[in-house]
């Protein structure tokens, strides 16, 4: 499956840097937050990352226009309807993450994946209230995200081969350095 329609729910810090590592590597990216004013300062942070990138030489101005162009902001999950993968970003509270997983499973269609940028809750349990779980990987990106090369790719017993295959082509595609780790246990490798 060729990625070209990232969604990113939650525009706090994480999202925000998410949605800009997306964004810059090519991929049309939807950021979803309850707040409008949180999308909207994500997309004034976007716009500054990108423009200090210029500023060092690493992009075009050109570059940074067609990367805002790729970025939209939405406040409902309906705005994802389309989208060929997911991360959630949105705060660690596990009830309130099972809530966006549920209502992503209804929305999205079968061949979309949902990772989720947890630290610290069990991806198992969250991909159980969805009928997708063979498609419910983790992807724990380090903050700050634009800084940061490691992504934990997670893979809880439930999680397909080919669902941690697209997600480590994702991260290296948003120039990270992926590692998998199959324990689905509080910090991941982090803790280790």
């Amino acid at each position: 499956m060729a990625l070209r329609r990232v969604g990113v729910v939650g525009a706090g810090v994480m999202g925000t840097g998410i949605a800009f590592v997306c964004a810059q590597a090519g991929l049309e990216v939807t950021l979803v937050d309850v707040e409008w004013e949180r999308v909207e300062r994500a997309m004034t942070a976007i716009d500054s990352l990108l423009s200090k990138k210029v500023a060092e030489g690493k992009i075009s101005e050109g570059d940074k226009v067609r990367a805002l162009r790729r970025l939209k902001g939405a406040t409902q999950l309906e705005a994802l309807r389309g989208v060929d993968f997911v991360i959630e970003a949105v705060t660690e509270d596990m009830e309130v993450k099972k809530r966006v997983f549920e209502e992503l499973d209804q929305l999205l269609p079968p061949h979309t994946i949902v990772a989720t940028n947890t630290s610290s809750l069990s991806i198992s349990e969250l991909a159980a209230v969805t009928q997708r779980p063979e498609k419910v990987v983790g992807m724990h990106f380090f903050n700050p995200v634009p800084l940061m090369e490691l992504v934990q790719v997670v893979k809880p017993e439930t999680t397909s081969e080919e669902t941690v295959r697209i997600a480590w082509e994702l991260a290296e595609r948003l120039g990270k350095l992926p590692v998998l780790i199959k324990r689905d246990t509080p910090g991941f490798v982090s803790y280790l």
